[in-house]
């Protein structure tokens, strides 16, 4: 039970994060949000026809984009029961550089309809700083450039990790210093009350926001102390665990990458920066036990949390001060039904049984422990490549945001530099590349017009491969069968 009030306590960080960020993002820099496109679109009425069917449900366009990862998903799904039945296979990858690495060619609906609404030159950014990437890590290859480190929660080649790093904590940190005019103003409110600050549009007001971040930043530091965690290694991990939380919340809400985490886990980072042969076992073993709220963060409240706000934004107006209870209640009813859901499938079936990186002895559960043993038997001192790497990235990606705020006809988005080295986004890059194709020749030989007129398709694209996916679920489970993995991304 001494974990709940931790995981309450950094999930309420993460909501008055993104209250406090929400005007920044949404009202001035306005981030296009793309994971919030489809719900909105289904949710959109006709005025001049109303009807009990949506509009959304009546454009064919929409269900020639559904039918495709619906029947993919169908078959493949078949092909699990009987054999005979074709499967297709979405993805292959292209030996580079004398096989020291791979660009993966994959087709990926759901991103590849998430990609069409996010804008042309961060879609551009990602596939071609991914490219880049790959290329950088053959080079290396070829040259025999290489890292000895363990990283226990990373890519394959930990100069690159910890280049995409450095490029990830200066993402966050700059943009919040972009942002420092609204979080000043955000400040006095909480402060002192001005009355020319508004903040009735927000689920909590400024002040309960900055408590509840300084109260709720201040009982994770003292749990993980209590835990072990040293005070002098306490502000470099939480440090980095917020910027980490930050800025993938900034890659969802403004890339439409559905599911990113960070090159590297703050505990990874903290090790490689001050090394661990001065930490001592209690530390690396509260380290250790971080994993279960800061490693595998694909989907996480922050980014939840941000889409929600936005999607109240476009529907609630005013009136969003009840929508923090119901993000509460939601997290509660998750907690609940989550634990009670493993405890009773490891229990009835043994955990064994089950999904190997849930539950498996070499999937995500010994992570933490395999981080804890490596580290005691193998003490370290501070990583200089790392140490290197990381300011080489972090200092590109300054750079690059330099030009982006400062010459309009730059090309780069930063953003794409950030999640370049990133494992998932080598997977997702083709989908992308062939969003921003179809998007680039749309709008240049079609105009604004038929990009909205084919909006529809591509919205398809996305609820066809989560209902199917669903679909088969419940089949699944009414059959009996297991490991019919019918989709990954």
């Amino acid at each position: 039970m001494a974990w709940i009030p931790l995981v309450l306590a950094v999930y309420f960080s993460m909501i008055c994060i993104v209250v406090v960020l929400r005007r920044q993002w949404i009202e001035r820099e306005r981030l296009t949000f793309p994971l919030v496109q489809v719900p909105l679109a289904i949710i959109e009425e006709n005025d001049d026809k109303p009807s009990i069917l949506k509009p959304f449900y009546k454009n064919g366009l929409m269900w020639a984009g559904f039918a495709l990862p619906f029947i993919v998903g169908c078959l493949n799904a078949l092909h699990n029961y009987w054999n005979f039945v074709p499967n297709v296979n979405l993805q292959t990858s292209i030996p580079l550089f004398r096989n020291t690495t791979a660009q993966t060619i994959a087709l990926s609906f759901p991103m590849l309809g998430f990609s069409y609404f996010v804008n042309l030159d961060i879609a551009f950014a990602i596939w071609f700083f991914n490219l880049l990437a790959r290329v950088e890590q053959g080079l290396f290859g070829i040259l025999g450039v290489t890292s000895t480190q363990k990283l226990y929660y990373a890519g394959g080649f930990p100069i690159l990790a910890h280049q995409g790093m450095g490029a990830m904590l200066v993402l966050a940190a700059l943009g919040l210093w972009t942002a420092r005019p609204h979080l000043r103003a955000v400040w006095r409110k909480a402060l002192t009350g001005d009355a020319a600050i508004d903040d009735s549009d927000e689920i909590l007001s400024y002040r309960v926001a900055v408590c509840g971040l300084i109260g709720s930043v201040g009982f994770v530091a003292a749990w993980l102390w209590l835990a072990g965690l040293a005070w002098w290694i306490l502000p470099v991990y939480l440090l980095a665990m917020y910027l980490i939380f930050i800025a993938i919340t900034r890659v969802v809400a403004e890339g439409g990458i559905a599911a990113a985490r960070a090159p590297l886990i703050a505990a990874d980072f903290t090790t490689s920066a001050l090394g661990t042969a001065a930490m001592g076992p209690h530390s690396l073993v509260a380290l250790g036990f971080t994993f279960v709220w800061a490693a595998d963060i694909r989907t996480f409240v922050m980014a939840s949390a941000a889409n929600g706000l936005k999607l109240a934004e476009e529907q609630l107006g005013r009136g969003k001060r009840g929508l923090f209870w119901a993000m509460a209640l939601a997290i509660t009813v998750s907690l609940i039904a989550s634990i009670a859901t493993v405890l009773h499938l490891s229990y009835a079936y043994g955990g064994i049984n089950l999904n190997g990186w849930f539950f498996g002895p070499t999937g995500g559960p010994v992570y933490p422990f395999n981080f804890i043993s490596g580290h005691l038997n193998n003490p370290v001192g501070s990583n200089p490549v790392g140490w290197v790497s990381t300011l080489a990235g972090g200092g590109i990606m300054a750079l690059l945001m330099l030009a982006r705020q400062h010459f309009l006809w730059w090309p780069l988005h930063p953003l794409g530099f950030a999640v370049s080295t990133i494992s998932m986004t080598n997977y997702i890059s083709f989908s992308v590349f062939l969003a921003w194709l179809i998007k680039t020749v749309i709008l240049k030989y079609g105009g604004p017009v038929l990009f909205r007129r084919a909006k529809p398709f591509f919205f398809g694209l996305i609820l066809g491969q989560f209902t199917v996916a669903g679909l088969w679920l419940i089949i699944d489970y009414f059959t009996g069968m297991t490991d019919n993995n019918i989709y990954w991304v």
